[in-house]
């Protein structure tokens, strides 16, 4: 049971890491458009050439669609093959933090090939529009000498209120909206998404304010090295921009990422802290006598004590769920209202309303806490009644 409980506690943060997945597909996506992009630039004449000896536009097209599939598949195979190397790794690295030696490593076929046609999709995705500008090249134009410094464009005003647009109703998505709990990971997610999107297409916008104000000090620091750079941003700003949006996710991941970790941390220490609470157990395989526990009261340096008695308890058959085909025993923990506290305390998952309120309702007997892995298999919540096998016959607690 106890197992059960963190495995449902980590599934919050795995939910987490798997949304910072999607989030480094978003940068490698804008990465490959940056280099097909300056693929296609660098091959303005070739592709020019090849135009005015009859090559069509489809064939064109479907010449950079071949090369960026070929790409993707090597770098999915690559992918995954490392993935598997470092899973290894990780495996390795885990059984000896918790001294237990893990023989079983399997790589399940349905991820292999998801991994395989997502790495695929992805980089097929991002070189589609570099694609379709190299279709649309005109065999003249690139002919020509000057077709070298072609630009790649630094945003239209289009895109900046598109950008606009994207933030706000990722915003309203994020801290307006009410959501329903089902969908709230889901909708949240694609809002962050939306966010970063709307403020990628905003980032051309601010780097050429940006790059007159910094020229300056760029030319004071690195002088005509810096006066290149400079040049270099204005002339080129859209593909700054591709790269300054995949520096500002990434930071963001990094931030992320660290903000998880720390919560992850400061949740598993809070849970510890509480669930033990105390710093000496006493146990026997009889009960003890309530006199023992007011001569370990007695002795030096015992700052509070409670009793706590665990036995094994079963569902009555009216409260198991119809999908709920075996029958539980349940763990259960008897405890002392009126001193557990003082040693030790619990923690309430969210939505619970006020701790206090549920103590005092637990104090007035024919109630129980129960955990959020047996409320979810019973399908009970607070306020509900969960019916109990015991030595005097079957009775109804609420949950408290």
């Amino acid at each position: 049971s106890r197992g059960q409980l963190v495995t449902q506690m980590l599934s919050t943060y795995q939910q987490g890491l798997s949304f910072f997945s999607v989030v480094a597909l978003f940068v490698g996506a804008f990465l490959i458009y940056n280099a097909f992009s300056m693929t296609v630039l660098e091959r303005q004449r070739e592709i020019g050439l090849l135009r005015a000896l009859g090559m069509s536009r489809g064939q064109v097209l479907g010449l950079v669609l071949t090369e960026a599939g070929v790409l993707g598949a090597i770098g999915s195979v690559i992918g995954v093959a490392f993935g598997i190397v470092l899973a290894r790794g990780l495996i390795f690295l885990m059984g000896a933090v918790v001294a237990t030696q893990i023989n079983t490593f399997s790589v399940p076929t349905a991820g292999l090939a998801q991994s395989l046609l997502v790495g695929g999709a992805v980089t097929l995705g991002s070189a589609l529009l570099p694609a379709r500008q190299a279709a649309r090249v005109s065999p003249l134009e690139a002919l020509r000498t000057q077709s070298a410094t072609m630009q790649l464009g630094g945003g239209s005003k289009l895109a900046w209120v598109a950008g606009l647009e994207l933030m706000g109703v990722a915003y309203l998505a994020l801290y307006w909206i009410p959501l329903r709990a089902s969908v709230k990971f889901t909708i949240g997610s694609t809002a962050i998404l939306l966010l970063m999107f709307g403020a990628t297409l905003l980032v051309p916008l601010v780097v050429r304010p940006l790059e007159r104000a910094l020229r300056p000090l760029a030319r004071l620091l690195y002088g005509n090295e810096g006066r290149l750079g400079a040049s270099n941003v204005r002339r080129s700003t859209g593909r700054t921009s591709l790269t300054v949006a995949s520096l500002m996710i990434g930071l963001a991941m990094v931030i992320g990422i660290g903000s998880l970790t720390t919560s992850f941390e400061s949740d598993i220490t809070s849970w510890v802290d509480t669930a033990l609470g105390g710093d000496l157990y006493v146990r026997a395989p009889l009960p003890m006598r309530e006199q023992f526990g007011r001569q370990l009261q007695s002795v030096p340096g015992v700052g509070g004590l409670t009793p706590v008695r665990y036995f094994g308890v079963k569902v009555a058959k009216s409260s198991i769920p119809a999908d709920v085909t075996a029958e539980d025993t349940l763990f259960f923990a008897a405890i002392d209202p009126a001193t557990y506290r003082g040693v030790g305390e619990f923690q309430f998952a969210a939505d619970q309303g006020d701790p206090q309120a549920n103590w005092a309702r637990l104090a007035r007997n024919g109630a129980l806490f129960v955990s959020t892995v047996v409320a979810d298999r019973y399908h009970v919540a607070q306020g509900d009644s969960l019916r109990l096998i015991t030595r005097r016959g079957e009775q109804d607690f609420e949950v408290a």
